[in-house]
């Protein structure tokens, strides 16, 4: 059924002229420019509808013929059966009746911005009765399905129509992709094999919800939007431009101005980043380096030239090495340690965990692609004699001591915050074994917090 989600990629696919109507739209005037999208987006309507009926078998309204091809009559007749009213149905029932509110408002959401369309005009088009039309213009809808480049629909004879191969339509619709509002893409496998149930409604109600915990201030969250908008328009450029960014850290309690080639924004633990290369807070500007710029803390953007003369970065470096500042370089980054500064150096660690915690908690689930639980001992103390630390025999009598506990390792970014935060929250039913400097980093934490609590009385 997400593959017949209302977009206007598809309505665009459906009614070409939504297209054709940018290249001429100076030739007219605002208002009647916007009633001409109005008609042009109840055609669509209707064309998806016809297209629903026919392809998805999941729709209340498939046209599941015995015959065909079909003569427009036919399915008319067995639509009607299926819907007596349909001609008083209004354009929102039509096109997300089927749809949860995500599907719905990310279509209304582009609409909006893609014809400049008021609140009324968007009511005016949802109100609308789209099947409040005569036989002739029904007719039409299916002729012109069939007229296509990419034809919809088949029309072998005169009177008669055809549905295409499955296949065909599939080779249709995935050329689409790139024209889908809510591109699911981006997701992970696992994430994705559920997405269905985000999208679409089972017996008219929604079961799937997720809680998005988003830490920004509600205040800078419209302000944190336009940013994303403007990034949206920079990456459709070609070459990709660099920008100045006015971004106050945190760590340094300043602001300051930095030169960045801008790559893809991540969300992650509760906020969004821009994952850019170039000047960065933590080196002073000294050189260049990848940085992960957390979106409400970037006060300003200004694209610039390639050609720029403070430009620290080279067109040449950047663009022509398609291997290094991509999207792609950084997901394969994130996938060989544990952590979101993926340009952090990368070091491994030892953990020993409480038996029952682990049983209940740890064994089986999915931490990252590389923790992996040990459970050879004697494997355990080679890891440990390959550290060469200076508490080797104590780590070593620890691990004989407590052969029952559960051990594992993992590839982790060193001086990630996010990596000490994961382990505070396992404690106190975790103990890093090593390195010796991530073991001395918690013992310290726990220290300066135990000071809070030591003159408690019980």
């Amino acid at each position: 059924m997400s593959m017949f989600a209302p977009s206007l990629g598809l309505f665009e696919k459906l009614v070409p002229e939504l297209l054709k109507i940018k290249t001429r739209q100076n030739n007219l005037q605002k208002n009647h420019k916007r009633e001409y999208y109005l008609s042009l987006l109840k055609t669509a309507t209707i064309r998806w509808i016809i297209i629903r009926s026919l392809y998805d078998e999941e729709s209340q309204y498939w046209f599941n013929n015995s015959s065909n091809p079909f003569k427009c009559i036919d399915w008319f007749q067995t639509f009607q059966k299926k819907s007596p009213k349909f001609s008083q149905l209004v354009t929102d029932y039509w096109l997300f009746d089927e749809y949860t509110d995500l599907i719905k408002q990310s279509f209304l959401t582009s609409l909006q911005k893609r014809y400049h369309l008021s609140s009324d005009q968007i009511e005016q088009f949802l109100t609308a009765c789209p099947f409040q039309i005569d036989e002739k213009t029904l007719r039409n809808n299916f002729t012109a399905l069939s007229l296509q480049k990419d034809q919809l629909i088949e029309k072998p004879e005169r009177g008669h129509y055809q549905k295409i191969s499955r296949n065909q339509l599939n080779s249709i619709l995935e050329n689409l992709k790139n024209s889908v509002e809510l591109d699911l893409t981006f997701m992970t496998e696992d994430v994705a094999s559920i997405v269905e149930l985000l999208i679409t409604k089972l017996q008219g109600k929604q079961r799937l919800f997720i809680h998005h915990n988003y830490v920004v201030p509600e205040g800078q969250r419209e302000m944190v939007a336009d940013k994303a908008d403007f990034l949206k328009e920079i990456w459709k450029k070609q070459p990709t431009p660099p920008l100045e960014i006015t971004y106050y850290s945190a760590s340094l309690n300043k602001k300051d101005n930095y030169i960045v080639y801008p790559v893809c924004l991540y969300y992650y633990q509760r906020a969004y980043y821009l994952c850019a290369y170039g000047q960065a807070p933590e080196n002073f500007k000294r050189h260049e380096q990848w940085y992960n710029y957390r979106l409400e803390r970037i006060l300003d953007l200004t694209e610039i030239s390639w050609q720029g003369d403070k430009l620290p970065l080279t067109k040449d470096q950047i663009i022509n090495d398609e291997k290094s500042y991509n999207p792609d370089y950084i997901q394969e980054q994130l996938k060989k340690a544990y952590g979101f500064d993926f340009y952090q150096p990368i070091d491994q660690m030892l953990l020993k965990f409480e038996p029952d915690f682990a049983r209940r908690y740890i064994n089986n689930s999915f931490r990252h692609q590389t923790f992996e639980k040990i459970e050879d001992i004697e494997e355990i103390i080679s890891f440990i004699k390959q550290a060469k630390t200076a508490i080797q025999e104590q780590l070593i009598a620890k691990v004989k001591n407590f052969p029952h506990y559960d051990y594992y390792i993992l590839s982790y970014r060193k001086n990630d915050n996010n990596v000490i935060m994961r382990l505070r929250s396992w404690s106190p039913n975790v103990e890093v074994l090593l390195p010796t400097e991530l073991r001395q980093q918690i013992r310290e934490d726990f220290l300066l917090t135990w000071q809070y609590y030591q003159d408690d009385v019980l």
